[in-house]
């Protein structure tokens, strides 16, 4: 009598997605293990799409999608994005995914994709009155005129006695299951041979989303992307564990720390406060808006993005978080409540210009 097959509730596999790091200077260099395989292994670019994360869950028998911390509810699905209109194209790809998967690895039991949702601009050349919703998921790059879902990774799980694992899925196998699935992928800019070859990719060049999608009103050179994904192909191994050691690399249109030079004679809370609110900008404020859609509650997104900025901090200034907390954060010192009106002051007013230009295209 053949086994019944596991249904599994989704609510247990979830995870969320690893974070890109902001540069190849958060890689783990010192780690003996990383350098070894750093050094051996290729590095595959990929364009960075501006987006809002978005997955699915897939187990054959039940599905769910997520965004970047949670899985969605049904009416989360009507509203996040315009994403119930790319739902179906995902699900029309997810059996033979799933069939790749699984013959790949006999061990899988689901998969999860990640991707960008993008576009809905309205503006875009060439569109179609009503082609394009209310409100598109980002501004300041052409995509799509309809909502679009780019796949940039996969997740294969397995389960090993009760519990659940995600395994990332080596990038080649990535771009032939995506290819074969027909439900595409992120334009791979090329291959490289070293971390050091990847790096000195030129970030100025127009988006190749638009042109992948079968696009081709768009101006030569008024279109420019965001930046690009850097990471290791294969995937590297810690231990047992796989695990992606992706970097981004914006261009400067888009990176979301401003210049600034310090005066001479300065302080611990002189420098917090110039790290803090140089990583207060309106590419940051985009950013938050395309992953988490329209907020009304100012004080929340004023504390969102003041927590998005420690984390910053805690990965790339690590005495600006320290001192922050040092302080009892959230304006219990001070010095910290004064950087906190300021940082409070210049979200907000970002927040008000991204919005307003959000309702033009």
């Amino acid at each position: 009598m053949a086994k019944e097959e596991e249904i599994i509730d989704i609510e247990d596999i979830f995870v969320r997605y690893d974070i890109v790091k902001e540069s190849e200077n958060e890689l783990p260099y010192k780690e003996v293990d990383f350098s070894r395989q750093a050094n051996k292994t290729k590095w595959v670019v990929t364009e960075k799409i501006h987006g809002s994360n978005f997955s699915l869950y897939y187990t054959g028998k039940s599905w769910r999608v997520a965004k970047r911390n949670s899985l969605l509810t049904e009416e989360e699905m009507m509203t996040f994005f315009g994403c119930s209109e790319v739902i179906p194209k995902i699900l029309q790809s997810a059996p033979m995914l799933l069939t790749l998967i699984k013959q790949h690895n006999p061990h899988a039991v689901a998969f999860v994709i990640y991707g960008e949702l993008c576009g809905g601009n309205k503006n875009f050349p060439g569109s179609q009155p009503g082609e394009s919703p209310d409100v598109p998921v980002q501004v300041g790059i052409l995509y799509s005129p309809k909502i679009e879902f780019i796949p940039f990774d996969m997740d294969v799980i397995i389960k090993e006695g009760s519990i659940y694992k995600h395994e990332a899925l080596d990038f080649d196998l990535f771009i032939e299951f995506t290819e074969k699935s027909k439900i595409g992928h992120v334009p791979v800019i090329k291959v490289c041979d070293t971390v050091d070859e990847a790096l000195s990719i030129n970030l100025t060049f127009d988006s190749l989303v638009p042109k992948q999608l079968g696009y081709t009103t768009i101006v030569k050179g008024t279109n420019q992307a965001e930046g690009v994904v850097i990471k290791p192909y294969p995937k590297m191994v810690h231990g047992t564990k796989s695990v992606r050691e992706s970097f981004k690399r914006k261009h400067p249109k888009f990176k979301e720390i401003e210049d600034f030079e310090l005066p001479r004679q300065n302080s611990d809370y002189v420098v917090a406060e110039a790290n803090i609110l140089a990583r207060i900008t309106k590419a940051r404020l985009q950013s938050f808006v395309s992953k988490n859609g329209v907020k009304e509650d100012l004080e929340v997104v004023q504390r969102e993005v003041l927590d998005d900025v420690l984390l910053s901090c805690s990965r790339q200034h690590i005495l600006t978080y320290n001192w922050w907390f040092n302080q009892g954060g959230n304006g219990q010192s001070e010095q910290a409540k004064r950087i906190q009106q300021r940082a409070y002051f210049k979200i907000a007013e970002l927040y008000k210009t991204v919005l307003e230009e959000q309702k033009i295209n």
